[in-house]
């Protein structure tokens, strides 16, 4: 009886060990995709405002041209 509760103990802690892996595993992906999703975020943003300024040639309207 003794031995099988020895068993049965071993197993617990080896379950509970590959539990506390498995979290752990589960929080850094969790992490990895919000950084993924930020940076997907972020360079979006950065080819709308850079294509913006590529594909409009002309001076906005906010500025002037200043000729000397």
């Amino acid at each position: 009886m003794v031995h099988v509760l020895g068993d049965a103990e071993a197993k617990a802690v080896a379950l509970k060990t590959q539990m506390d892996k498995s979290e752990n595993h589960c929080e850094d992906l969790e992490s990895t995709a919000e950084k993924l999703n930020l940076q997907k975020k972020v360079g979006t943003r950065r080819h709308k405002w850079s294509s913006g300024l590529l594909h409009n040639a002309k001076p906005s309207s906010n500025f002037s041209i200043v000729k000397s």
